[in-house]
C-alpha cells in the first residue's frame, strides 16, 4: 500500500511538472486571466479542469476559472450535465451549459464530425466573449497533436497541427492546451487514480473519424522505436526548413 502511494504521488509530480513547464515555456497563464476550460464529460477535459484547480492554488499568478460544456441537442445523445456541475463546484470553477441543435441535413455533403465540431467551438467562443474570457483551455494532449499533424501531412498534403498558443480574432482570444506534454496513457491513468466519473457522448458518427485510423499506425511506429511519440512531438519544435521544398 505505502509502495503504490509513493509511486501515484512520484506520477502526480511528474504530470503536474510536466504541465508547469508547458504553462511557463508558452506563457499560457497571466495575472488577472479569466479562463473558460471546454469540458465535454470525457477524461482529458476533466484531467484538464481537475489539474488547472490545483494549479491556481500554487502557481504565483492568479487566475479565474469557468468551464462550458456545450451538448449538442440534435445528436440525441447527452450526458449528465448535473455530475459536470457538481464536480466543478467542488474545484470552485464556473460551470456554464451551452445546447445547441445543428440540423445536419442543410449540408449533406458536409463531414458530420465537422459540422458538429464547429458548432461546439463557436459556441465556446461565444461564451468566452460573454464571460470577457481570453483564454478558452481545451483538453488536447500529445497524442491529440502527433494524430493531427499525421492526418495534415497524410491526407491534406501539409505540414501542421494543434498549436499549444493559438491567437484568434486579433489577439482577443487565445487557444491554450496545457496537456500538450502530456501523452494519453498517463491522461487515463491520473483519471483513474483520482476516480473520475467518465462520460462519453455515444455519437453515431464518432466512429467515421480518421483520427481513429491514425492509433494503429501510431502503434506500428512504436514497436519500430518505443520513443515515437517524444520524437515526433520533438520534431514539430524543430523544424529546418531550409531542407523543405
Amino acid at each position: 500500500m505505502g509502495i503504490n502511494l509513493t509511486q501515484n504521488n512520484r506520477f502526480f509530480r511528474k504530470i503536474n511538472k510536466i504541465i508547469g513547464q508547458t504553462i511557463y515555456d508558452y506563457h499560457l497563464i497571466e495575472t488577472g486571466d479569466k479562463i473558460l476550460i471546454g469540458l465535454s464529460g470525457g477524461k482529458d477535459s476533466l484531467t484538464l479542469a481537475d489539474i488547472l484547480a490545483e494549479k491556481r492554488k500554487h502557481l504565483p499568478v492568479k487566475f479565474t476559472l469557468h468551464a462550458c460544456y456545450v451538448e449538442m441537442g440534435s445528436l440525441g445523445h447527452k450526458i449528465d450535465s448535473e455530475i459536470l456541475k457538481d464536480f466543478c463546484e467542488k474545484r470552485d470553477i464556473t460551470f456554464i451549459h451551452k445546447k445547441v441543435s445543428p440540423d445536419f441535413n442543410l449540408e449533406p455533403e458536409k463531414d458530420k464530425c465537422f459540422i458538429c465540431s464547429w458548432h461546439r467551438r463557436k459556441t465556446l467562443f461565444n461564451t468566452a466573449r460573454e464571460i470577457e474570457a481570453k483564454k478558452l483551455a481545451l483538453g488536447h494532449h500529445m497524442d491529440d497533436i502527433i494524430e493531427t499533424f499525421l492526418i495534415n501531412f497524410s491526407f491534406q498534403g501539409n505540414i501542421s497541427t494543434m498549436p499549444v498558443k493559438l491567437s484568434l480574432f486579433d489577439e482577443d482570444l487565445f487557444i491554450i492546451r496545457p496537456l500538450a506534454g502530456v501523452k494519453e496513457e498517463s491522461i487515463i491513468k491520473y483519471a483513474e487514480l483520482k476516480n473520475m466519473t467518465i462520460q462519453k457522448e455515444n455519437c453515431t458518427y464518432g466512429a467515421t473519424q480518421s483520427r481513429q485510423s491514425m492509433k494503429p499506425i501510431i502503434e506500428d511506429f512504436i514497436k519500430l522505436n518505443p520513443m515515437f511519440k517524444e520524437s515526433v512531438f520533438k520534431a514539430l519544435h524543430n523544424i529546418k526548413s531550409d531542407y523543405l521544398l
